[in-house]
């Protein structure tokens, strides 16, 4: 099973136990955009480099042990469904 299939709450244990790093879970996230967008056009923008970026921040928390919450590291998409 690929990374991005896992439930938050999974990928919360396995950045937790450090099992899966935040960067792992992105690249995983990030792949299967790039297979699907073409067909699905979910996405109006992918933020790719600042999302590196912060999970850059993240396994570096990480790392330290000093996660900032829950759900630290992991990718999440905002729906906008707001007609603007």
């Amino acid at each position: 099973m690929e990374l991005c299939e896992l439930s938050a709450y999974r990928l919360s244990e396995l950045i937790k136990k450090k099992e899966v790093s935040p960067k792992e879970i992105l690249d995983s996230v990030l792949k299967r955009i790039k297979e699907k967008e073409a067909e699905i056009n979910a996405y109006i923008t992918v933020t790719e480099e600042i999302a590196k970026l912060q999970a850059e921040e993240a396994e570096k928390r990480q790392k330290k042990g000093e996660l900032l919450s829950d759900i630290d590291g992991i990718p999440i998409a905002i729906k906008d469904n707001i007609c603007t």
